[in-house]
């Protein structure tokens, strides 16, 4: 769902859990852009369900009504097809029909020819995209995580059994901290 559809609904509390069944009846018009329409009068309505505590994912029900139109995915974004007929052509020409129980995944700035065959209802869970060098930045620590760990292993593999149970222990904080010399440079090679 592009973004200013997702603000345009209702914001309900982040963080909070929630229940829902199809007899809602909060929704609301969810416009599409008019110069995407390229065929027929395809109206839509969302309900939002869901906002993460930091409001950098959404979950929400979206349906709309028979017609063709381009969508721009302003944020990776999975639907998961509760009713109805979609047939989706992406800009390489392949062709998806999604239907009952169908489960796709868009990511942000990809984009999409949607025609409704017959009314569709979607559940759609989105996220916003971080900029790679920023995504990078974030995943970093589990990234060195994951090294350390690897490289614990290893020393314990190639380390006798007496000394093993060290490396394992606190004195395995030592160990780390001399990695992360042999490590940060190929962590910051990484980054860039």
């Amino acid at each position: 769902m592009a973004s200013t559809a997702l603000a345009a609904a209702l914001d309900p509390l982040a963080g909070a859990a929630v229940f829902t069944d199809d007899a809602r009846d909060d929704w609301r018009d969810c416009p599409i852009d008019p110069a995407w329409i390229l065929d027929g009068a395809p109206r839509a309505r969302i309900v939002t369900l869901a906002n993460g505590r930091d409001h950098w994912a959404t979950t929400a029900l979206w349906d709309c009504t028979p017609g063709t139109f381009e969508w721009r995915f302003a944020w990776d974004e999975t639907v998961h097809v509760l009713d109805g007929v979609v047939e989706v052509t992406l800009p390489n020409g392949d062709r998806r029909r999604l239907v009952r129980g169908s489960v796709a995944f868009f990511p942000a700035g990809s984009r999409a020819v949607w025609r409704v065959v017959e009314p569709v209802r979607k559940l759609a869970v989105c996220r916003r995209a971080l900029p790679v060098p920023l995504a990078r930045l974030l995943s970093a620590p589990e990234r060195l995580r994951g090294r350390l760990a690897r490289l614990a292993h290893e020393v314990g593999r190639r380390t006798p059994a007496v000394v093993a149970p060290v490396l394992a222990s606190p004195g395995r904080l030592a160990v780390a901290i001399a990695s992360i010399t042999w490590l940060g440079l190929d962590l910051v090679l990484d980054l860039i």
